[in-house]
């Protein structure tokens, strides 16, 4: 009796534990088709091949290969080598899990000898040399999804576009040299644009350089280091511009609205032309009158806050904290706030300060790579004053 009981309660426990691990399979295997599953670290090759799962031993060759292999929250390590022009995809796996990173792999360098083409969401390109790269639908393909959270961290190139794509940084790294209508570079300006309809959003460009973006005819080629076409709540922190024609950026919201634009902690050297010659403004906003917040920049020559001409009253247009060159005809502009700034030539607040034509007090005022806009304390009349805030 007691050796029947006892084979009652072995035959209860194992019916049970298969149950349980029966429940644990049904709930691994039922996962819904597309569902994320666990990261991965994958690997790519200029003489991998596009089959398997991109392993050390059997890496593959393309980049959208390896995107709708991982999944996400997967790392891509890319070895050493000259990698063509691609692109990636445009109707991509489920990303929930995060997004998937390339870089290079411990030790190498990575080339991009083409346009890298961003056609997808959820993407992270980091420490790469690429020549140029393309965030969004740039050709309008029927069907093709807008891309949203992608980042270019730490990248080297000539030119990067951002066309109707939400959620994108660009922090660090190095855009420039670029050469439109002559010149060795090829290229055009950095730019974000409208162009399926979807007006770029919650863009981020921050510790970029941005350089000697060039034109070599003025008259057929306008030109400048960044373009902002179409933007809602663009940011640009903490970045440097130098080298640039005609502008180091031009604010016109001819593909789209531009609303909530911040310029934070620039530096801006003064724009020059192929001769090194002084041929426009640091910053020129085109019918750009309302939204826009320039904090705490350094700026080696004027802002042209009204580049048409067309004096409009602004509104929640804010100055504030920022040295430079007075802008054209600043204070003469309606709607304007003015808060505690250092103007070489004049002042347009009690709380701003003008230095009455002193140099602009930077450590090192270079139009060039070697540009310090820290300031020092070469006293101009009320820079107590003024310092006191800062």
């Amino acid at each position: 009796m007691r050796r029947s009981r006892l084979f009652l309660v072995i035959a209860a426990a194992c019916l049970l534990a298969g149950a349980v691990l029966a429940v644990a399979s049904f709930s691994r295997d039922s996962r819904a088709p597309g569902a994320p599953g666990p990261s991965r670290v994958l690997y790519l090759s200029p003489q991998g091949r596009d089959s398997g799962r991109c392993t050390s031993a059997a890496p593959c060759r393309t980049l959208d290969f390896a995107y709708r292999t991982a999944p996400g929250g997967s790392t891509v390590l890319m070895r050493s080598g000259l990698y063509p022009g691609q692109w990636v995809g445009g109707e991509g796996p489920d990303r929930r899990a995060g997004l998937v990173t390339f870089r290079p792999a411990q030790g190498a360098t990575v080339n991009v000898g083409g346009t890298l083409n961003l056609f997808d969401s959820h993407v992270e390109l980091r420490a790469l040399h690429v020549q140029d790269v393309t965030v969004g639908n740039f050709d309008q393909t029927e069907g093709r999804p807008n891309p949203t959270d992608i980042r270019l961290i730490g990248l080297h190139g000539r030119n990067f576009q951002i066309d109707s794509a939400t959620h994108v940084t660009v922090k660090g790294g190095s855009w420039g040299p670029a050469s439109a209508c002559g010149g060795s570079y090829g290229g055009s300006n950095n730019s974000i644009r409208d162009i399926t309809g979807v007006v770029p959003s919650d863009v981020l460009i921050e510790g970029v350089t941005i350089h000697d973006v060039q034109s070599y005819d003025l008259q057929e080629c306008h030109i400048e280091g960044l373009a902002i076409f179409a933007g809602r709540h663009v940011v640009v922190r903490g970045s440097r511009f130098y080298g640039n024609s005609i502008y180091d950026v031009f604010v016109q919201a001819n593909s789209g609205p531009v609303s909530g634009l911040l310029f934070e902690r620039d530096w801006m050297a003064m724009p020059v032309g192929v001769d090194g010659r002084e041929n426009g403004t640091v910053i020129g906003f085109s019918d750009i009158s309302k939204d826009v917040t320039l904090r705490d920049n350094r700026f080696n020559y004027i802002v042209s806050l009204d580049d048409d001409g067309v004096n409009p009253t602004f509104s929640n247009f804010v100055l504030s904290g920022n040295v430079g060159v007075l802008p054209y005809a600043g204070c003469s502009l309606r709607g304007l706030v003015w808060r505690h700034n250092l103007w070489r030539n004049g002042a347009c607040s009690a709380s701003d300060v003008s230095m009455r034509e002193r140099r602009l007090p930077y450590v090192d005022g270079a139009n060039d790579g070697s540009l310090d806009y820290r300031v020092t304390r070469a006293a101009p009349v009320g820079w107590r004053r003024w310092a006191a805030r800062h």
